[in-house]
């Protein structure tokens, strides 16, 4: 009996192989048919047979139960398990395709550092970001120091006991500048912005020296002699002999003040009488005080570009300044008058380089002047870019012509730059403290006590190259009374000929940042760029897998329909019941 069940078992491998060459199977069939013959012993008298026949009986249900289980449909011998492949199909799909995006991320991320996305933002100056708010109301303390000439010797210098007036500096007198932007408009359509700058001053007690403010000090009467310069253009008998008629014993040429007055309330009996006279075009404000004269109305509605479409080489420069594109007082930029292209030194464009060149505009200077680059450097924690205002800035052009700054009555010397256009068309000119660079010249040979120093006294910026952000600047110069040859005047009138008469120099400094503006400057320069590469690997490496299980997965060879179909039983052995053909010899 065991030689029949062994010979039963080898038959019914041979059936398997012939199974799955047939065709025409009918899975139902086979199987009603296999468990009838199946059913032929149950009768069977030895006890064997009755648990051989109970396995089999088993194998037949698993074998209905895994064909239903995988949901096949067998149709001669092509069996596709369809819902399987369209999800394998799909799954693979979406698998490399979330590998190549991966690695074109990883790519861009290479071309285009994350920091560029930051400089792209900061262009389009947005409300309520970091840049914009920290321009809108500048954090960054700017300090105003204010230096006074006083004349140790006028008498010896009327009487021509000395040959030059012995000047002596006083100060500094430190005040704290405030900044604001104010009513601020975008203009979408042109990519600009509008908006007016405020400008005032705090005087802080703490960093000068005790009762400065009422020190009395010696100075020249400066409104008188530059108003008696004036006259130089005009007719002898027509102003000049009747403005001599108006002066008196009393209208001295140095004059006894407090330096409060000096500076914010100059006021004199002449300037008065002139003032309040026919001549009044001479003296078109009663009080000269010389900070009274920046500050009395220090605002100005200004026109600038901003957003992606100029870039980073145009970013914030002035379009026009109360609707006009040239310095106040000029019709026309056919000189070197135009503003257009400058910035008020509050922000500068991105990625400076050695050729960048940094146009500064200054109301008080009136005019825009170029920084260049000087040499680079480390300041606090950051690479910079140090840009120097140069000795030449105020020399005279060789083409007259496209000289806007060369003076009214004589053409002036090297180092000299008129601004009588921004106040009242008095004769002031502007220069470097101490004439540094220029001195001494044809205007200066009259004065002793000055003591140029490019430490002192030349204007530079240090400025983040990347960011075009200012981190230690200062802004210096000297207001001149320029006194030419004059005519018909008493001798100690006529001893202040042919003279650069200095009144004060002030020095606009910012020398460190704030906290908050270091702490996003370091995670823009420092902390993004390793950001960047931790993220570049990332993708990178991410991007490669998937493509990697991707592709794998599509070229994995798929299983015969021999293999879906045919389940291991429970003996080690793969066959089909279907076509097995099992004879029993029961003894």
């Amino acid at each position: 009996m065991s030689s029949n069940i062994l010979d039963d078992s080898s038959e019914g491998t041979s059936s398997n192989q012939s199974y799955s060459e047939n065709e025409d199977v009918n899975t139902e069939s086979d199987t009603k048919s296999a468990t009838s013959q199946c059913g032929l012993y149950t009768n069977a008298r030895n006890e064997d047979d009755v648990v051989i026949i109970n396995q089999i009986d088993n194998v037949i249900t698993n074998e209905k139960h895994l064909i239903n289980y995988n949901n096949v449909d067998v149709n001669g011998d092509h069996a596709i398990r369809k819902p399987f492949q369209l999800r394998k199909m799909c799954c693979t799909i979406t698998t490399i395709l979330i590998g190549l995006l991966l690695l074109a991320w990883g790519l861009v991320t290479i071309v285009l550092p994350i920091y560029d996305f930051v400089l792209i933002e900061r262009l389009k100056m947005q409300p309520g970001l970091p840049p914009f708010e920290e321009w809108r109301t500048p954090s960054p303390e700017v300090l105003l120091r204010v230096y006074i000439f006083s004349v140790e010797n006028p008498a010896a210098f009327l009487n021509k006991t000395d040959d030059k007036l012995k000047l002596k500096e006083i100060g500094p007198i430190v005040y704290k500048e405030h900044l604001q932007h104010r009513n601020v408009e975008f203009h979408r359509e042109n990519s600009t912005l509008s908006y007016t700058a405020h400008r005032d001053v705090e005087f802080l007690e703490d960093r000068n020296e005790p009762g400065i403010l009422n020190r009395t000090i010696l100075v020249p009467n400066f409104v008188l002699l530059a108003t008696i310069a004036s006259l130089e253009k005009y007719p002898y008998y027509f102003v000049k002999f009747p403005f001599q008629q108006m002066l008196s014993e009393e209208d001295t040429l140095f004059l006894n003040m407090t330096v409060r007055d000096y500076l914010w309330n100059y006021k004199s009996d002449i300037v008065e009488r002139v003032y309040n006279s026919f001549f009044s075009f001479l003296v078109p404000t009663n009080n000269s005080g010389c900070l009274y004269q920046i500050y009395s109305n220090f605002e100005d509605r200004y026109n600038v570009r901003i957003g992606a479409g100029y870039g980073f080489d145009h970013f914030f420069e002035i379009t026009s300044m109360n609707g006009a594109t040239v310095v106040p007082g000029f019709q026309s930029s056919k000189c070197n008058a135009s503003i257009v292209g400058s910035t008020e030194g509050a922000l500068y464009k991105n990625r400076l380089d050695e050729d960048s060149v940094l146009w500064y505009w200054r109301k008080s200077l009136c005019r825009q002047v170029p920084l260049y680059f000087e040499k680079n450097m480390t300041e606090g924690s950051f690479d910079a870019k140090k840009y120097v205002l140069r000795e030449n800035v105020y020399d005279r052009f060789e083409n007259e012509t496209e000289d806007c700054y060369k003076g009214f009555v004589d053409r002036l010397p090297n180092g000299f730059s008129d601004v009588s256009k921004c106040f009242f068309d008095m004769p002031f000119a502007a220069s470097n403290p101490h004439f540094y660079g220029r001195y001494p010249n044809e205007l200066t040979t009259k004065l002793d006590g000055l003591k140029p120093d490019r430490e002192k006294h030349q204007s530079f910026i240090i400025v983040e190259p990347v960011m075009g952000v200012p981190i230690n600047q200062s802004a210096r110069s000297q207001s001149n009374v320029i006194i030419p040859k004059l005519t018909y005047f008493n001798e100690d009138i006529l001893r202040f000929s042919n003279m650069a008469l200095p009144t004060f120099w002030v020095e606009y400094h910012q020398k460190q940042l704030t906290p908050k503006i270091e702490k996003l400057m370091y995670f823009t320069l420092f902390v993004l760029p390793w950001l960047q590469y931790v993220i570049t690997i990332f993708l990178m490496l991410t991007g490669l897998l998937c493509l990697t299980l991707g592709v794998a997965r599509c070229m994995a060879q798929e299983p015969s329909p021999k293999q879906l179909n045919t389940p291991p039983s429970k003996f080690g052995t793969n066959y089909k019941l279907q076509e097995a053909e099992i004879t029993w010899n029961i003894k």
